[in-house]
C-alpha cells in the first residue's frame, strides 16, 4: 500500500512537472521500497529445460501456439513421469517390507525392473521429443508442425501408458503375495 501511495505521488508530481525536494525524496523512496528486479530466474524442472523457440523466434501466431500447447504438454507428460517413479519407488518399498517378513517377491521384483526400464524409455522420449520441437516448428508450416508434434506428443502417450500397464501388473502381483500379516501373525499390541 505504501509503495503504491508514493508511486502515485510521484507519478502526479512528475505529469504536473513538479520538481522539489519531497518528491526527490519520494523517488528514492520508492526506489528503496520497490528496486525494479533485473531478471527473471528460469523455472526449474525435473529434466532439461524446454529449449522450444521463443515467441520472437517465431513470427506465425500459429506456431506460438503450438510452441505453447507443446510446453503444457511437456509439464503434464514430465509430471506424469515422475509420478510414475515415485509410484515404483513406493512399491519397491512395499517389496522389500514383504520381503523382509519372508515373502517370495522374485516375480515382483523382475516386473519392477520391466517397468522402471518402460519408465526410462518413456522419459528419454520426452527428451528426444522435447528436443525436435524446435526444428519442426521452424523448418514446417503451421499444419505440418503440428501434426508432428502431435505424433511425438502421442508416441509419448503410448510410452507412459505401457509403463503405466507395466506397473499395475506390479501391483497385481503384490496383491497375489500373502499380506504381511498372513506371514506373520499379528501380536496384540499391549493394553494402556
Amino acid at each position: 500500500m505504501k509503495t503504491r501511495i508514493i508511486s502515485f505521488v510521484v507519478s502526479i508530481a512528475v505529469i504536473g512537472g513538479i520538481s522539489s525536494p519531497i518528491i526527490a525524496g519520494a523517488k528514492e523512496t520508492l526506489a528503496v521500497i520497490s528496486p525494479r528486479p533485473t531478471a527473471m530466474a528460469p523455472r526449474p524442472t525435473a529434466s532439461a529445460p524446454h529449449p522450444s523457440a521463443s515467441a520472437n523466434q517465431l513470427s506465425n501466431p500459429k506456431k506460438v501456439r503450438i510452441s505453447n500447447w507443446w510446453k503444457r504438454m511437456f509439464d503434464r507428460l514430465e509430471t506424469i513421469i515422475l509420478h510414475q517413479q515415485k509410484l515404483a519407488n513406493q512399491i519397491e518399498l512395499r517389496l522389500k517390507a514383504i520381503d523382509n517378513a519372508g515373502g517370495d517377491v522374485t516375480k515382483a521384483r523382475a516386473a519392477l525392473a520391466i517397468a522402471r526400464t518402460k519408465i526410462q524409455d518413456a522419459e528419454q522420449t520426452l527428451v528426444k521429443a522435447n528436443a525436435a520441437v524446435p526444428q519442426i516448428l521452424m523448418e514446417n508450416n503451421a499444419t505440418d508442425a503440428f501434426k508432428k508434434i502431435r505424433a511425438l506428443y502421442m508416441d509419448v502417450i503410448s510410452k507412459t501408458r505401457e509403463s503405466n500397464k507395466a506397473l499395475r501388473d506390479v501391483k497385481d502381483m503384490l496383491r497375489k503375495i500373502p499380506t504381511l500379516t498372513r506371514i506373520i501373525p499379528l501380536t496384540p499390541s499391549p493394553i494402556r
